[in-house]
């Protein structure tokens, strides 16, 4: 009797641990709330996002905005764009901006303005020094 009682513990407890992992590891949350918003994102996605150390509530929160907007986007887009270290929010409010004004632009577009915008804004220190010294002469 007592060999029964313990392993049916041990069942409960392998079972908590189970769902304890399950939740800890996978963001059921972020996909309810993709699948609520009507995104095609499955489970697998986010835990390959985790796994590959990518954000991925910016990017379910950027395919939920293109998603509501009329704009389709891939997931794998986005999280190679991340990846690059693009900002997937800023492409697709251009995606959406350049929409309600009519102007084409495409994803690739889109993902190019905002890496080269992050390039020219990441000038290196000793260059301004550099010219403000030859300014000084």
């Amino acid at each position: 009797m007592k060999d029964g009682i313990f392993t049916y513990l041990i069942g409960i407890g392998v079972f908590i641990f189970g769902v304890y992992i399950l939740v800890s590891f996978v963001p059921v949350g972020l996909w309810l709330r993709a699948w609520v918003s009507g995104v095609n994102v499955s489970l697998l996605d986010l835990i390959y996002m985790k796994i590959r150390r990518v954000a991925a509530s910016p990017i379910v929160k950027s395919l939920i905005l293109a998603s509501k907007a009329g704009i389709e986007i891939q997931p794998a887009a986005l999280e190679a764009h991340s990846m690059a270290g693009g900002n997937v929010e800023h492409v697709v409010k251009r995606m959406i901006n350049a929409k309600k004004s009519k102007v084409q632009l495409s994803f690739s577009e889109a993902c190019r303005l905002d890496l080269e915008q992050k390039d020219s804004s990441a000038e290196p220190k000793g260059e301004r020094s550099v010219k403000k010294s030859k300014s000084k002469k």
